[in-house]
């Protein structure tokens, strides 16, 4: 039997176990309006998503915010960002105690999302959520928009001590504190920890941002002035920063949340360190089906590099963070077999060190080592490929 034969029978344990639940894989559906009722959470509940999340439940909805603005959503240019100005909870806190939890725990862990903005409202939101079949609280303290407009408790580490304090003596599942970006998120999550919290989820949107039509002038979203978090591919990067910051800064179990629409991305958050994912604006962009598309995504990468577990990737790419800058130029390696001169790579060298002529041709002496050209050529022909250790230009 060939290697690649092997690698494709090779069994896979996708199973994580989050504070002492037990989950069939790392793959969450994050909280928002997708999961407004259980019948809508029932949608992902049928595919790979191991848990699912509630939109952010209290028990008093402020004056002015019974209903949504409108618009309260707005795509970017090919989907690669969404702009959000939601809030919550449109069903009462009745509901679901006495219908939606139990509904949906029924068919797999929830996960309760609460408000961490008001530590009173907090501490009733555990209490009356205490018999619940809940699998974990997560607290909320991450809005960026609802910062925007009612300030940023997530860099506030103090109120979020205190909150998770009072979340963890009314609640009887396991607390979550969800951080957005801050410049303070390393040790607003330690503090975190440190008054209890079992684990972190980070980011959520990040922003707040702005768009404006431009035939109308007018603003996207119907918010009083515009603005918006901003979520989807655009912020991954960045909440990938964040959960590393995150993973170096506590012992708990770190959720990745941010922009995930891929089984890369969901295998780069384990890599620096996440236990879990959490996706959110792709499953708006594509359906259910996409936690099915990313587990594929994942299964596949685990056999291809011959890992049983998806614990074997868990912190992968930590050792490489901490080497020192390489300053030593690497220049692209051409496979000529692959390369089929459609140019990508020569439009964007900024040294313009590429010759095009039956294959791309670069030459040593001009490149500056940069590497966009490997991450432009396309993935169908995978010619280019940056070797590996100190330089390799000639002389």
């Amino acid at each position: 039997m060939g290697a690649a034969t092997q690698s494709a029978d090779l069994p896979v344990d996708l199973s994580v176990d989050l504070c002492g639940v037990r989950l069939d894989g790392p793959l969450m559906l994050g909280s928002g309006g997708l999961g407004e009722s259980a019948d809508t959470l029932a949608e992902f509940q049928r595919t790979s998503c191991a848990a699912v999340v509630t939109r952010t439940l209290r028990t008093v909805v402020l004056p002015g915010r019974e209903r949504f603005p409108s618009p309260h959503l707005s795509a970017g240019p090919r989907r690669n960002w969404l702009l959000n100005c939601e809030w919550g909870n449109l069903r009462p806190l009745r509901y679901w105690i006495d219908t939606g939890l139990p509904e949906a725990a029924a068919r797999g862990p929830v996960i309760a999302s609460i408000s961490g903005r008001s530590l009173e409202d907090c501490e009733r939101t555990c209490r009356a959520l205490a018999g619940s079949p809940i699998g974990l609280v997560e607290i909320n303290f991450s809005c960026s928009h609802a910062g925007q407009a009612f300030g940023r408790v997530t860099d506030d580490a103090d109120h979020v001590a205190r909150v998770v304090t009072a979340a963890k003596r009314a609640s009887r599942a396991p607390v979550i504190a969800k951080l957005g970006w801050s410049p303070v998120l390393a040790a607003v999550a330690a503090m975190a920890v440190r008054a209890g919290a079992d684990a972190i989820a980070v980011t959520n949107s990040i922003g707040p941002g702005l768009d404006i039509d431009v035939d109308t002038a007018h603003p996207k979203l119907g918010i009083a002035g515009g603005f918006g978090g901003m979520s989807g591919p655009a912020i991954f990067p960045i909440a990938l920063e964040c959960v590393r910051q995150v993973v170096d800064a506590v012992t708990v179990p770190v959720i990745g949340v941010g922009g995930i629409s891929s089984g890369d991305d969901a295998i780069k958050m384990i890599m620096v360190g996440a236990t879990c994912v959490q996706v959110y604006t792709a499953a708006t962009f594509r359906g259910p089906a996409v936690f099915d598309a990313i587990t594929n995504g994942l299964r596949h990468h685990l056999r291809r590099r011959g890992h049983q577990t998806v614990a074997a990737l868990r912190g992968l790419a930590t050792p490489h963070l901490r080497e020192p800058t390489n300053t030593h130029i690497r220049v692209p390696v051409v496979d000529t077999a692959n390369c089929h001169p459609c140019g990508a790579c020569q439009r964007v060298c900024p040294a313009d060190a590429i010759d095009m002529t039956s294959r791309a041709e670069i030459r040593p002496d001009a490149c500056t080592g940069c590497g966009l050209c490997v991450d432009v050529c396309p993935p169908y022909f995978n010619a280019l490929s940056l070797p590996q250790g100190t330089s390799n230009r000639n002389g």
